[in-house]
């Protein structure tokens, strides 16, 4: 096999691999989401924790935006699927 052949081979497994953890990440954060969701409570880390019976204005602002922040991770794995695939099927080809 050339260098050149599994320079290009790697790189898929590589993105692959890569978007596989992103994806276990994604996985973890939405079951972290439902969690927050059927609770009605943001832990807080430093300080104290945001509930839903307390303010629901900052609840569900700080909820949004950790939906969109998931939802741009997700996008991102599947853009690295993506090239992965694009990568092997190049791989493929030549």
């Amino acid at each position: 096999m050339s260098r050149a052949f599994m320079r290009r081979s790697f790189k898929a497994v590589t993105t692959w691999i890569l978007a596989a953890l992103m994806g276990v990440g994604c996985w973890r954060g939405g079951s972290e989401l439902l969690v927050i969701l059927d609770r009605g409570v943001i832990p807080g880390r430093r300080g104290p924790s945001l509930h839903l019976a307390d303010n629901p204005l900052a609840y569900w602002a700080v909820f949004a935006f950790f939906c969109a922040a998931l939802l741009a991770a997700v996008g991102f794995t599947l853009f690295l699927a993506y090239v992965g695939w694009r990568q092997a099927m190049e791989h493929r080809r030549s």
